[in-house]
């Protein structure tokens, strides 16, 4: 399948071309548009809807979804098992840092510096577990833009985007490896791609990773139809 950017002229690349969503994005000048749009015979977004799947049992997000909005909310996930973990080896890794800092004043009457970058370090894993445990995130899709919040504490970052440069959702998994290649695991996310920038919704496991994913695409899909008919 060859696609031709309606903007520029210019062709697509395969990877550009998000065949489940119907979407092309031109890597010369940014231009969004349904493949329908540009391709003869591309069946619409109607045929080739994604099956929706079963809400799992053990999922965080509240999705609610009417006629013409869509909203995802991911509340606190509070003190998890894992978040005490890391805690824990928090709590460890100061008492630890502390101790050698003590030894070097007494030895060295004074502290050395040498400690400082540990304590930084411990001040991130705290800081990691708080915004596990206390941070908020919300999508709002409707038939004019796609809104998102991040919330923690006393902080909030919002982004307003136009609807039309609202492209799909897809798996958004972040790999972490330690020092042995062998220990490697991912963070799971569901990702929705727009025009210049992503927004991603963390989960606790694929299945819910993979039914936010058809919740998004099949609102998008049934947006996008619902708005060729009118």
């Amino acid at each position: 399948m060859k696609a031709i950017c309606p903007a520029c002229l210019s062709a697509i690349p395969a990877q550009n071309i998000a065949l489940e969503a119907g979407w092309g994005k031109c890597g010369f000048c940014n231009e969004v548009f349904p493949l329908a749009d540009v391709v003869e015979g591309f069946s619409s977004a109607e045929d080739t809807r994604q099956e929706l799947l079963e809400r799992p049992y053990d999922a965080l997000a509240i999705v609610k979804r009417e006629e013409d909005s869509l909203t995802v909310q991911l509340p606190p996930r509070g003190m998890t098992s894992s978040a005490w973990t890391f805690l824990s080896l928090t709590v460890v890794w100061f008492a630890f840092f502390g101790f050698l800092t003590m030894k070097t004043w007494s030895e060295e009457n004074g502290a050395s510096l040498f400690f400082v970058p540990f304590y930084l370090m411990g001040v991130g894993l705290l800081g990691g577990v708080l915004w596990s445990a206390r941070s908020r995130r919300t999508l709002i899709i409707d038939s004019k833009h796609m809104a998102t919040e991040v919330d923690f504490q006393f902080w909030r970052r919002r982004k307003r985007v136009d609807r039309a440069l609202v492209q799909t959702a897809r798996v958004g998994d972040v790999p972490w490896r330690q020092e042995s290649p062998s220990q490697m695991w991912q963070h799971y996310a569901a990702e929705i791609v727009y025009e210049k920038g992503t927004f991603r919704l963390p989960c606790d496991t694929t299945a819910e990773r993979d039914w936010l994913i058809a919740e998004i695409n099949d609102f998008l899909q049934r947006d996008t139809a619902r708005g060729r008919s009118t």
